[in-house]
């Protein structure tokens, strides 16, 4: 089998009709497509692999130096995309318990604010009542009191 070197991916059509694919650089072929008309065209002599002139050398050498960067830009970012990951993870965790201490913070003020609710319902109004009378409620319930406080220093000793 003869071995043809291209300078380029080609098809070639056979006169049988059938089509045979190419790719650029060494190819192993038949007799019939190494003397095709379209090969003999498009190929190129065989290269010497020893030998690689100064501006191909350069060129190599920067895209390979621009492969590496590109390669440490790749792995920076990957860090970079798995420490983001943590964090949003820890961050949606803290929201979780935030939202949760906030829910059992509502609740506890909901129900101090029930208790005082009731507590207000259930204090009697002593406006009504004569100072003699609030009097005898202080010394029933055994509350200290001056003879000379008015009637609303009384109201509050009740409390």
């Amino acid at each position: 089998m003869p071995k043809i070197y291209l300078n380029r991916a080609i098809t070639v059509n056979l006169d049988a009709g059938e089509q045979v694919k190419l790719l650029a650089g060494g190819n192993d072929v038949t007799d019939e497509v190494a003397g095709h008309w379209f090969v003999k065209a498009n190929e190129v002599k065989e290269p010497d692999a020893e030998i690689i002139d100064a501006s191909q050398g350069e060129v190599i050498e920067a895209l390979q130096l621009s492969l590496d960067k590109a390669n440490e830009q790749i792995a920076q970012l990957t860090g970079n995309l798995k420490n983001a990951g943590e964090s949003i993870a820890k961050l949606q965790a803290e929201n979780l318990d935030l939202r949760a201490a906030k829910s059992q913070r509502e609740s506890e003020l909901e129900a101090q604010v029930a208790k005082l609710r009731l507590a207000a319902q259930s204090v009697p109004d002593y406006t009504a009542s004569t100072v003699d009378q609030i009097k005898a409620l202080l010394t029933e319930k055994g509350i200290p009191f001056n003879s000379r406080d008015t009637k609303s220093e009384l109201i509050t000793l009740l409390g």
